[in-house]
């Protein structure tokens, strides 16, 4: 599944694979990406589930997928700090993938507000079976008590179901934290909204609008057309 919705070939980011492929994902020249191996992951600090989704960036036949290989899914963890096995056999990252296109799929049937696939609920619903979740109780020096959940299950089904358990989690947040689509021009990432007026994944996505916005006064203005009203 691609990004935009539609089934297109999958680009992976490492050097080689496609010359007609930028090796790198950069936004508005900001570096708020991480570094692994010459490679830049889109990680935002958001939650990990998001994180996960955003390793499919892109629509149509500009999809790149960042947990292509065996090095991208390692490089990938490390980048967002998130636990993971040492090594991946080819069916397990074939899993993982599939976990990531249904939980894409459904954050972006949230954010457009349609309906998911129903494969995509499926492949969430078995990694959350296969990884049931237990409740955990701790205590923390000026936190007090800590209470969190954790699937049960080890090695991979463990990581699979904790991403989806943070899909879950990401959907059952309040409105004022759901999750979002970047507006920012070109920009496919998802985010949540903290903030009511967040419009953009990163302030580099800002800027880059405002700077569209500008261009498009200033050329109407240059060809003697009324310039109207747009939102900051």
């Amino acid at each position: 599944m691609s990004a935009g919705g539609r089934d297109a070939p999958e680009r992976t980011p490492e050097t080689g694979d496609d010359p007609h492929v930028r090796p790198n994902l950069t936004v508005g020249g900001s570096c708020y990406h991480q570094h692994v191996n010459a490679i830049e992951f889109p990680v935002l600090g958001e939650p990990p589930a998001v994180e996960f989704a955003n390793t499919l960036y892109g629509s149509g036949e500009e999809v790149v997928d960042y947990l292509a290989t065996p090095g991208l899914v390692s490089g990938w963890f490390a980048a967002a700090d998130q636990p993971a096995p040492v090594s991946w056999s080819d069916d397990e990252i074939g899993r993982l993938r599939e976990l990531r296109d249904a939980v894409h799929d459904v954050l972006s049937a949230e954010v457009d507000a349609v309906r998911p696939r129903a494969t995509s609920l499926a492949a969430i619903n078995r990694c959350l079976a296969a990884a049931p979740v237990r409740w955990t109780l701790g205590w923390g020096p000026g936190e007090g008590m800590l209470i969190g959940t954790e699937p049960s299950a080890l090695g991979v089904p463990g990581v699979l179901g904790r991403l989806a358990l943070g899909c879950v989690e990401s959907l059952a947040g309040s409105p004022d934290s759901r999750v979002r689509r970047c507006e920012g021009p070109g920009c496919s990432l998802f985010f949540v909204k903290n903030h009511s007026r967040r419009r953009w994944c990163h302030d580099s996505c800002g800027h880059r609008a405002r700077q569209s916005r500008y261009y498009r006064r200033h050329r109407r203005g240059a060809e003697g057309s009324p310039s109207p009203q747009e939102p900051r």
